[in-house]
């Protein structure tokens, strides 16, 4: 609920009209602690299990695509494979299967190299896409343009994971416990946009 205080106290202070701020959360703890952040604007906010079916106002998402589901590509002896995880001698471990999938670009080079494909990512924008009759959206995340994303020197990809103030690279470690995210490739997002009808307006630094 921080980033949405801000936003209606910033909105008020310009006298601009806020008729209802809908936050889409599945967490009740969560809600709890956003209905205390937000008590002052207790009559415009309003919660939600799921997105409408129509979308007419602004969308914002703060670091909701870096959250979602990434399929990870692992190129070894020039061949590309997609990860999965399985259960070996009694732990979790990645295991590599030959595919068809590829990066959207080709990456130089015959090194190995590890990145992520986000097509949950991409969905979820043609969703947003296809349900928004007017308004507009902005996605607040962490990521790269394409050309940089896949760059021939990024060879190990971009998931991390967080927890108790701490990073690592280990999503097998403690399962259940942190959070783990992945950097956008906003071309892809921009891309995914624009096939679902959107015109993208732009794309800037915080």
């Amino acid at each position: 609920g921080a980033l949405a205080l801000q936003i209606l106290n910033a909105l008020a202070a310009l006298d601009v009209p806020v008729r209802r701020y809908t936050i889409v959360d599945l967490s009740q703890p969560l809600k709890a602690r956003q209905q205390d952040t937000l008590r002052d604007h207790a009559d415009l906010v309003h919660w939600a299990t799921a997105l409408p079916e129509q979308l007419n106002g602004i969308v914002i998402g703060n670091e909701v695509l870096d959250a979602m589901p990434v399929q990870l590509l692992q190129r070894t002896g020039g061949v590309w494979h997609a990860r999965g995880v399985v259960w070996r001698d009694g732990a979790l471990a990645w295991e590599d299967r030959p595919t068809d999938l590829r990066p959207p670009l080709e990456v130089e080079g015959d090194h190995d190299y590890l990145t992520e494909i986000h097509p949950q990512g991409e969905a979820f924008v043609r969703t947003l896409g296809h349900k928004l009759q007017a308004g507009a959206i902005f996605l607040l995340d962490y990521g790269y343009p394409e050309g940089e994303y896949y760059h021939e020197q990024r060879h190990m990809g971009t998931v991390m994971c967080h927890q108790a103030h701490r990073a690592d690279g280990n999503p097998l470690v403690d399962v259940g416990r942190k959070d783990i995210t992945a950097h956008v490739n906003f071309t892809g997002i921009g891309v995914a946009a624009q096939d679902a009808g959107l015109e993208v307006l732009g794309y800037t630094s915080q």
